[in-house]
């Protein structure tokens, strides 16, 4: 068993995964159209607390954040050569900080685009890298969100690995070929002097040792990462992600039973002032007592409208009347339909340069389906490329149990598997 696996902040972290699990859960609609998995529904009033504000599912999740979330305002403390945010919830075992560092990595136009770099404590020498992207739907979400993965900056600190998370800019009004440059912009970044000038003195990144991952729609940035980074990435981990079948009936289905964080049945009027509006780079998932998880900006209107409307594409790749071009057409004949200049924006034509993989999926998610993962293993095993998949029996979005009773069992051996599989690649 890894060794991350029964530290307190992780037991701690499972401890809480039941709350969060009721707020994934609360209000979530199967795509008939489309789901392998008709056979269950969800009850959108059977778990309904955490969106009513519950005073003790409140304290419940906010304990359960010192351990998930990348807070903004918290103390960054060392505790038995982990790191960890405490906000008064543990017994600390020393006070020796680790560092971070806030850098713009590319400036379009009057907008900068951000990353943190975490250091690991005293380090040394010629290290590894990880670079991890956050999810939100490629609509919102930020490098410092409240469902940061705790445990991966943890443990990739805790091997000495330095720890990279991006921003970059999000769907409306930008579209995917902005978020293409951006993870170009972010690779040259790393290389610049700049980049350089942040690292401890006698420390220095070895970029033939780099993984990257990505969680949900992460994962497709981590694939375009995979793709464009260079020196290339040694690994990729997509966990519940997308960007391994961006043309499959989810994305051109109509479902307005779909709902996302609260949204549902959006209309597209509701969504112009996305369009008009400024670009956007950061848009934080947060928990507000009395209210739940929010994204206070509306920004999860563009991703439920999307579904709700079978017209994602659209607005991922900025061409009004794709996604009715595509959606009469058989799944096998979609890829040969894209017009040239929109291939780039789909990672799933280009798996011949991915790196090692593994795929992290819940065999329940309706948010981010398994085919996903299931189309990039398929892929790579068919070019006889080195990839890795676990499934998780019963488990939604975010690894949650279908039943709403915290992580589903088998999510503790896949966040396992994960870690040993990015040791493997950086050692």
């Amino acid at each position: 068993m890894g060794l991350w696996m029964f530290n307190q902040p992780f037991q701690n972290w499972i401890s809480g995964a039941k709350i969060l699990s009721n707020v994934l859960t609360t209000r979530i609609h199967p795509i008939n159209a489309c789901n392998r998995h008709n056979k269950r529904r969800w009850s959108s009033g059977r778990i309904s607390a955490c969106h009513a504000g519950d005073p003790e599912v409140c304290h419940q999740l906010g304990f359960f954040s010192n351990y998930f979330r990348f807070p903004d305002e918290t103390t960054r403390i060392s505790t038995s050569n982990l790191t960890i945010y405490n906000t008064a919830q543990v017994n600390l075992n020393n006070t020796s900080m680790t560092s971070s560092r806030a850098l713009i990595y590319s400036t379009v136009g009057d907008v900068e685009i951000g990353l943190d770099l975490f250091i690991p404590t005293d380090v040394k020498g010629n290290r590894p890298l990880v670079v991890f992207y956050h999810g939100g739907g490629l609509v919102c979400g930020s490098k410092k969100d409240f469902i940061f993965p705790q445990w991966l900056l943890d443990r990739s600190l805790s091997r000495g690995y330095f720890f990279v998370t991006a921003d970059h800019r999000l769907l409306a009004p930008a579209t995917a070929h902005d978020i293409v440059e951006d993870v170009k912009s972010l690779s040259h970044f790393l290389h610049s002097e700049a980049f350089s000038a942040a690292l401890p003195a006698g420390s220095s990144v070895d970029f033939n040792r780099v993984a990257v991952f990505g969680v949900s729609a992460g994962a497709y940035c981590a694939r375009l990462a995979a793709i464009h980074f260079e020196p290339k990435p040694v690994a990729l981990v997509s966990l519940y992600g997308m960007g391994g079948d961006q043309l499959h009936d989810h994305w051109l289905t109509p479902n307005p039973e779909f709902e996302f964080l609260g949204e549902k049945n959006v209309g597209h009027e509701e969504l112009i002032r996305f369009f008009e509006g400024p670009t956007v780079t950061s848009s934080p998932v947060e928990f507000i007592p009395g209210q739940g998880l929010v994204v206070k900006d509306g920004r999860t209107k563009l991703f439920a409208g999307g579904i709700n409307h079978g017209d994602f594409l659209d607005l991922f790749t900025g061409v009004k009347g794709l996604s009715d071009q595509l959606r009469p057409l058989p799944r096998q004949q979609r890829d040969d339909h894209l017009p040239s200049h929109l291939r780039p924006l789909f990672p799933h034509l280009y798996v011949d340069a991915f790196p090692p993989t593994f795929l992290v999926h819940g065999d329940e998610d309706l948010i981010v389906l398994p085919a996903e993962s299931e189309h990039t293993e398929a892929q790579l095993k068919k070019l006889g490329r080195p990839v890795e998949s676990f499934y998780v029996k019963d488990a939604v979005h975010g690894l949650m149990a279908f039943n709403g009773a915290g992580l589903a069992a088998g999510a503790e051996e896949a966040f396992e598997k994960m870690n040993s599989f990015i040791a493997k690649y950086l050692k």
